[in-house]
């Protein structure tokens, strides 16, 4: 809008160079985590602490970061940042085993990235049904949009790997001399009632 103002003293031109600005890009860095149902208490390998793996993942908006929102198996979203302002406290499920918890949001850097913490905790294991469905793969859906409205979504990923048998060498035995089967137990390694 260009505008030219009188006064007394002469005429003033006013000139608008405003040219809006393209609007900036917005983005979301896939990625994935891994746990395995090995250091379950119940698994191969018991270990807590390796239950529970810690780490990042970043977006970019760079006009500024409105909202994230992350959603597993169609369900209900999380809502992790609102009116650009991290929401401490938000987690989700997915089937009940594998808990994902969102522990912070830091930035914008100077290339408008975004940092969010994650925690990922295994609760349990999976019921694996084919002798091939030694890993399950679980789809996080990340959706952001920037102070303009414009939105990127993703997908992240929580990988549980299964935990194999483990077989181990027990044998059983009858006393010399005597008639019948063995009765022991090969998975508890306890002799029944033979030798």
């Amino acid at each position: 809008v260009n505008a030219t103002i009188a006064d007394p003293q002469g005429e003033v031109t006013i000139l608008d160079d405003d040219v809006e600005d393209e609007p900036g890009f917005v983005g979301v860095n896939p990625g994935s985590t891994v746990v395995d149902e090995e250091n379950l208490s119940t698994g191969s390998n018991p270990n807590s602490g390796a239950l529970v793996k810690t780490g990042t993942f970043t977006v970019i908006a760079e006009d500024g970061l409105e909202t994230l929102s992350v959603a597993t198996g169609g369900g209900t979203p999380v809502q992790v940042v609102v009116n650009g302002n991290f929401v401490p406290g938000q987690s989700l499920t997915s089937l009940g085993l594998v808990q994902i918890e969102f522990t912070s949001l830091s930035g914008p850097s100077g290339s408008g990235q975004y940092t969010i913490g994650v925690t990922a905790t295994l609760l349990g294991d999976f019921e694996h049904i084919g002798a091939n469905d030694d890993q399950i793969v679980l789809d996080f859906d990340i959706d952001i949009t920037d102070v303009n409205g414009q939105s990127a979504s993703a997908t992240r990923t929580a990988t549980v790997v299964d935990d194999a048998p483990v077989l181990e060498a027990d044998t059983d035995s009858v006393d010399s001399g005597v008639v019948g089967p063995a009765t022991g137990n090969v998975l508890t390694a306890v002799d029944i009632g033979g030798g």
